[in-house]
């Protein structure tokens, strides 16, 4: 998905997406000889029967923490990377085991707009792309495409230990991670910002991606 997508991280190109995300199967040709598709209503997605139906929801790849795609039922979508907030915005439609994204939209979007179809597969748990036709374009298939993603039931986000921190040691911004996880392992209070934790140290040892909440924290000694 999404032709002309560049994310720099730290002054340099996130060379995970090789310049993309997910999708532009193609390159326009500089002599403009393929016609755009029109960025106008949304497409309306579709089902074939026997087929299953494409699943809709927030979806984070398998091996990649900070990828999500998500997909709307009106046939709308996104690709962002968490918790950076650099997004794709979409319009796709389905037909049977095909799923085409219709036009994209980034700060870095040409206004040249060509689909790209892939094949869909949902097993329930998991759901991954395979690429329909022929990739005129080396890069597009990015890491977005090469990734699995499993659906985040009623997601919500949380502030979580990026890596064990021992018990009476401080909670450095460095040992906390924003996520976004199911919300059934989310507790009521658990906190969304590093600042909210700022001088205090862990009262027990908090497990990694365990999120954090006040009852965890107690303030450092002066």
């Amino acid at each position: 998905m999404f032709s002309a997508l560049k994310f720099a991280a730290a002054g340099t190109v996130l060379a995970l997406f090789g310049g993309l995300l997910l999708v532009a199967g193609v390159i326009t040709p500089e002599d403009g000889s393929v016609t755009p598709a029109a960025p106008t209503d949304a497409p309306s997605p579709t089902t074939t029967e026997g087929s299953g139906t494409f699943p809709t929801g927030l979806f984070v790849a398998t091996d990649r923490e900070s990828l999500y795609l998500e997909f709307g039922e009106d046939g709308t979508g996104r690709a962002f990377l968490y918790p950076n907030n650099f997004e794709v915005r979409i319009t796709y439609a389905t037909n049977g085991d095909l799923w085409t994204e219709m036009t994209n939209v980034s700060p870095n979007a040409s206004d040249r707009q060509v689909p790209a179809t892939y094949y869909w597969d949902w097993d329930g748990e998991l759901l991954s792309f395979e690429l329909w036709g022929e990739e005129l374009n080396p890069y597009s298939r990015g890491a977005t495409m090469g990734h699995e993603y499993r659906l985040i039931p009623d997601a919500r986000e949380a502030l979580v230990a990026a890596v064990e921190i021992p018990a009476g040691e401080q909670v450095y911004s460095s040992r906390v991670v924003k996520r976004i996880i199911p919300g059934a392992e989310v507790p009521s209070d658990a906190f969304t910002s590093a600042f909210d934790v700022m001088d205090q140290i862990a009262a027990d040892t908090i497990a990694e991606g365990q999120p954090i909440t006040p009852d965890m924290l107690e303030p450092a000694a002066e």
